[in-house]
């Protein structure tokens, strides 16, 4: 009877073999696993280093073609159903997988395409920041040539100015010492035409007067209940009142309108017999 076979030697993808003769010889160790028979003889020889490396790249290409399949979904580019479903089966996707993947991979192409775009993007800011220094300089040299310019006028524009001060009050001074008795006649009867202070403020504060009565009465016939005793009488006699306040008021606003405008036609007239002084 042949003798017992030892455990594997070393990583357990070789085994020694029962020499003929029935003494136990080491066999050369093997690249591959081999399951041996009940009467010692190789059946099955597997490489499963081979095998492994032979599913990777499957796995490899599998995932190339899922991806290719994604982004052709995305970019619009139609495929076969049945292409479609024998790529998900390799992959061990389904349908409800694809959808979600096809939204994830629409969503990334769209920012790959965006971010591609950074070296044009870049360009294009550069020639804007090119034209920028340009426009900047061509306006710091325009600038430079307003400042003095401007500085120029400034200074004109202040000498001017004290002059025309000067005229206002040479203007003040020669009015004052004018002795032609006849402007200074024309000045005092138009002063004699101008209403007094008091006379102005008495006709607007009873305009004001006649305003708020007015608003009041409106009031009153507004906020008149729909049944009350006498309301026809009532509501009669308010707007009579009313009507009278209206009239009045619209008197007032009239006499002071009036009384502006010949205030206004007075020192129209003054200024020119003022202007007369200055000259006689």
């Amino acid at each position: 009877m042949p003798k017992q076979l030892k455990p594997p030697v070393g990583n357990g993808t070789t085994f020694p073999q029962p020499t003929s003769a029935g003494n136990e010889e080491q066999f050369p160790l093997m690249t591959v696993d081999s399951i041996p028979s009940n009467t010692g003889e190789t059946t099955m020889t597997v490489n499963f280093e081979t095998l492994a490396k032979a599913e990777q790249t499957k796995s490899i290409v599998d995932y190339k073609r899922y991806q290719e399949l994604l982004r052709d979904l995305a970019s619009g580019k139609e495929r076969n159903e049945n292409e479609i479903l024998e790529i998900l089966e390799r992959v061990g996707r389904n349908v409800t997988m694809l959808k979600e993947d096809y939204t994830w991979r629409a969503k990334r192409d769209e920012q790959i395409v965006e971010v591609r775009k950074e070296a044009e993007y870049r360009a294009e800011q550069e020639a804007i920041h090119a034209e920028s220094k340009v426009l900047s300089d061509e306006f710091a040299k325009i600038k430079a040539e307003y400042d003095q310019k401007r500085w120029v006028l400034d200074a004109k524009y202040r000498q001017t100015k004290a002059k025309i001060s000067g005229i206002n009050r040479l203007r003040d001074e020669l009015r004052e010492s004018c002795r032609d008795p006849y402007l200074h006649d024309e000045i005092e009867k138009l002063n004699g035409q101008c209403q007094s202070f008091a006379t102005q403020n008495y006709l607007k504060k009873q305009k004001e007067d006649a305003r708020l009565r007015l608003v009041f009465r409106q009031q009153e016939l507004d906020r008149m209940p729909a049944f009350c005793h006498g309301r026809i009488e009532r509501i009669d006699n308010l707007k009579a009142i009313i009507k009278e306040l209206q009239a009045r008021y619209d008197e007032l606003q009239l006499e002071i309108d009036t009384m502006d405008r010949r205030e206004k036609e007075i020192e129209a007239a003054k200024r020119d017999v003022y202007e007369r002084m200055v000259f006689a």
